[in-house]
């Protein structure tokens, strides 16, 4: 999958260098080579704020809360957002410890006190928390400033949604904004998939209510042999060279999952593809062709991308193609198999183009 067009907020390619940058003598995050000498002043000075006692959860609270994710809990994913739980929650996996990359403890306890969700808006606090939690020093130095800028504009003090200049022309923070570094790219990615996939979800289910029990059925091998498909795309037919082999991974298997989304939705529509049976052996035709030259390209070792894997992509491809085609004779009988199959393979083909370009 290209690389071309992978949408990360603000990620700044260049600055990722920085992220092995060794940290200076006493280990301490912010007192890194590169870090300026006014954040390292601003994390210091807030190196020591206590945890406010009133926001931490209850013995009670904490056991309710067992193996809670407040990521989830403070975005709304898989259920309704609820920031007092996700603030308890994150104090919770704060303990545990967060080993790595990650949007859980303090990285969501800076969004939590900087927004001043479910809690009084407190810049120092989400200060603290990132100046710790951040995985790069580029991170760590872009957090921080854009913490201060918000807590420098009158217009973010206080709480509430007041619309002021801040990032993106509001007062809300989010710690996906200032991803610099490969790994962090990878969990924004995660994040962004993730609630991407509530969306969609819904509106699936929108469209499911209107199916007869025979179209349910047959929906849902359409589903479980799209997201087989998505699978292998993904883990198959991605170069994962780079830092951000997570992300790409990811939205490589969220583009076959659009596309599916994408060709329901206009068949719903009455947007009916129109295909002869000539169409298709053309489509299919030049698919061979492409499918033969991402076979012959030879693939760096470091890509992970290999002909086996491609080939096992190109099989669930194929089983996606024709649950496609079964669903669609159940559910627009008046569209012919040729259409349908000439759509799908037309897609394909772009796909395996450009996988076999050097």
């Amino acid at each position: 999958m290209s690389r071309r067009g992978l949408k990360l907020p603000l990620l700044v390619l260049g600055l990722a260098l920085t992220a092995g940058a060794p940290a200076g003598a006493d280990d301490v995050p912010w007192h890194g080579t590169f870090i300026s000498p006014p954040v390292r002043a601003v994390c210091d000075g807030t190196a020591s704020l206590p945890e406010p006692k009133a926001d931490l959860p209850s013995p009670g609270e904490a056991a309710a809360l067992k193996d809670c994710e407040s990521a989830a809990l403070y975005y709304g994913i898989g259920r309704p957002a609820n920031p007092v739980a996700a603030r308890k929650c994150a104090y919770l996996e704060s303990r545990r410890g967060e080993g790595g990359p990650t949007l859980a403890g303090a990285p969501v306890l800076a969004m939590i006190y900087a927004n001043g969700r479910g809690v009084r808006r407190n810049y120092d606090q989400a200060i603290a928390l990132s100046c710790r939690s951040s995985w790069a020093e580029a991170e760590l130095e872009a957090r921080v400033t854009h913490l201060l800028s918000l807590k420098a504009n009158a217009g973010c003090s206080g709480n509430g949604p007041a619309a002021a200049d801040g990032k993106g022309g509001t007062c809300t923070f989010d710690f996906c904004d200032d991803i610099t570094s490969g790994a962090m790219g990878g969990v924004c990615s995660d994040r962004d998939s993730r609630l991407a996939a509530v969306e969609r979800k819904a509106r699936m289910a929108r469209f499911q209510a209107s199916l007869a029990a025979s179209q349910t059925v047959a929906f849902a091998a359409l589903t479980k042999a799209m997201e087989a498909y998505a699978s292998a795309h993904g883990g198959n037919e991605t170069d994962l060279s780079g830092s951000l082999r997570a992300a790409f991974v990811i939205e490589a298997e969220d583009s076959v999952r659009t596309a599916f989304e994408t060709d329901v939705s206009a068949l719903a529509a009455g947007k009916l593809p129109m295909a002869t049976a000539g169409d298709l052996a053309r489509a299919d035709a030049a698919l061979n062709v492409a499918y033969r030259a991402a076979m012959a390209q030879t693939y760096p070792e470091m890509t992970g991308i290999r002909h086996e894997g491609i080939r096992g992509a190109e099989r669930a491809w194929i089983a996606y193609r024709d649950a496609f085609v079964r669903f669609a004779a159940l559910r627009w009988p008046a569209v012919s198999a040729d259409a349908v199959k000439t759509k799908l393979t037309r897609d394909r083909t772009s796909l395996l183009t450009e996988l076999a370009q050097p």
